[in-house]
């Protein structure tokens, strides 16, 4: 209910609703869809959450009169499974969180609209990008999408990957390069002091033969977190830098 319906489904359907791109079948479709998956959705929850599935139901159409507590289970069958579909799905959803952790490690503001370019781009691929582009750039908070040759050189961006295709986002004219190099090397000292710490505690073997083993290995297992860490500051710092070359 939550990370399917809720965090996918529901934003999904929201271009679908709005974009004059999408004709009034598909809106129907969508509500519909919406509507249907609801009512089965809370008559699954309703035996563990009896009060507020009720109370949603009650708002649902051609329910006013019924109670969801006599109403019965929803039916396997009524729901066929679409490989097809889950798979365009999961590649909408993995183009989507590609771009938002590009995003994240950039510290790129999330209403920022952003420009795509794609490299080693399968037939599958385009197909699917030509099928769900609208909702990829609605749900991806992406302006445009470029394929690129494999061959190509492209510019200083920050990198995702989907398989074997690249998600490109370049980053001249993006952010203030400068700033960013301060931010990032701020963060990196802070980590590698982290580090010295834990590794102080590891040469210690007063720490090491008297901590209990669930502390040693804690620490052990911050230092790999630590230094994953650093490698993923250290190439963003090197993103940057190269942008400040091209200047």
């Amino acid at each position: 209910t939550w990370h399917e319906f809720c965090d996918w489904y529901l934003e999904l359907s929201k271009p679908v609703l709005m974009k004059d791109e999408f004709g009034e079948n598909q809106k129907q479709a969508a509500r519909e869809t919406l509507t249907k998956v609801l009512d089965a959705l809370l008559r699954v929850l309703h035996p563990i959450m009896p009060f507020i599935t009720e109370e949603i139901w009650q708002k649902l159409p051609a329910t006013s009169d019924q109670r969801l507590m006599t109403q019965a289970f929803p039916d396997e069958k009524d729901f066929p499974r679409d490989p097809d579909a889950e798979q365009d799905i999961q590649w909408i959803k993995d183009f989507t969180l590609g771009v938002r952790q590009i995003r994240g490690e950039m510290n790129i503001s999330p209403s920022r609209a952003l420009d795509v370019l794609l490299q080693n781009v399968s037939l599958e691929d385009k197909n699917r990008l030509g099928k769900h582009e609208t909702l990829v750039k609605s749900i991806a908070r992406v302006s445009g999408v470029d394929i690129i040759d494999a061959s190509e050189a492209a510019p200083p961006s920050a990198t995702a990957l989907l398989a074997e295709m690249k998600i490109l986002v370049p980053m001249a004219g993006l952010i203030d390069p400068v700033a960013e190099i301060e931010r990032l090397s701020k963060r990196i000292e802070k980590l590698q002091k982290d580090k010295t710490k834990s590794l102080a505690k590891l040469d210690n073997p007063n720490f090491v033969d008297r901590a209990p083993q669930s502390l040693v290995e804690q620490e052990r297992t911050r230092i790999a977190e630590i230094d994953q860490a650093l490698s993923q500051l250290t190439s963003q710092v090197d993103t940057h830098r190269s942008l400040l070359d091209k200047v």
